[in-house]
């Protein structure tokens, strides 16, 4: 499994608290076999018979294979259980959107992205305040699987 970090913005750094809060995208891939017919099925729900996968894998009639479902999909499969040691606090963005989104894949591969505003521990030196220099480290991790479970590496993307 491949996880990123996108931050959108860092919407503010106290010196007081030494913490900072990120408006981010957690977002995860990884493949699940089991999800196969549940694409099939979708599929043909939303693009009837002409978008089939050929043997190729690939449909010239099919505007496009991957499906973009919802937070309602998320909470029906299996997904990360992201665990950020350094957090504080984490919320979604905004109580207006679900900001969540899974693109599904015909080879049952997943791409999962949630929208979060999460508050980060980062202890700071400030010897020469307000001209010091920090890097805050952000770990993720998983909460109730070990390594012979599920592996995460970064994306590179």
């Amino acid at each position: 499994m491949q996880i990123g970090l996108f931050v959108n913005s860092v919407r503010s750094v106290s010196e007081i608290d030494m913490t900072m809060i990120l408006d981010a995208f957690l977002q995860a891939q990884w493949q699940d076999h089991r999800l196969i017919p549940t694409w099939s099925r979708l599929s043909h729900e939303i693009y009837g018979d002409k978008c089939q996968v050929l043997e190729s894998g690939w449909n010239p009639q099919c505007p496009n294979l991957t499906i973009t479902l919802g937070k309602a999909f998320s909470e029906a499969i299996w997904r990360p259980d992201f665990y950020v040691p350094s957090a504080i606090n984490i919320y979604p963005a905004d109580d207006y959107n679900d900001n969540v989104c899974v693109r599904l894949e015909p080879n049952g591969s997943l791409f999962y992205s949630n929208r979060v505003i999460i508050t980060i521990s980062c202890p700071m030196k400030l010897v020469y305040f307000p001209f010091d220099s920090h890097t805050c480290t952000v770990c993720i991790g998983s909460y109730k699987y070990h390594d012979g479970l599920v592996k995460m590496t970064w994306s590179s993307k």
